[in-house]
């Protein structure tokens, strides 16, 4: 039986790094990892990478609200991330790596759904999700 083709890497945690070949593989991580950040109560960055040099895309899980953060594959700027609906003066605190605690602007979060179907899109093509307002930061 032939493998499948790496389509993306998921990483969360900072212990978990998964390999997915297809959107059922992909939909189960991402599930795994906002599991995982609500049972613990602290919203948590999965990254996604894709093998054709689209860069990585932070989604933030395990809230209401999510966070979506795309850093080019060389790593340099422009780094983008989404914009949302809600202009609230406050931060929306989450983890990157497990353990770093970080902060985005309120404004940039999105809903829950909104934030798992970027995910999802650029999962599929590369590409950011067209659907989303996105700004440089």
């Amino acid at each position: 039986m032939r493998r499948m083709t790496t389509r993306a890497v998921v990483v969360w945690g900072g212990q978990h790094r998964v390999e997915v070949a297809g959107l059922p593989e992909f939909d189960e991580a991402l599930s795994r990892a906002e599991l995982e950040a609500r049972a613990c109560g602290v919203s948590q960055a999965v990254e996604i990478t894709t093998p054709r040099d689209a860069g990585t895309l932070a989604v933030v899980v395990g809230s209401d609200r999510g966070f979506v953060h795309h850093v080019p594959a060389d790593g340099n700027p422009p780094y983008i991330s989404s914009v949302g609906e809600e202009d609230d003066d406050r931060a929306f605190v989450f983890y990157a790596h497990g353990d770093h605690h970080t902060e985005a602007s309120w404004r940039n979060t999105v809903t829950r759904e909104r934030a798992l179907e970027a995910a999802r899109y650029f999962f599929e093509t590369d590409r950011l999700d067209p659907r989303l307002c996105w700004e440089e930061v």
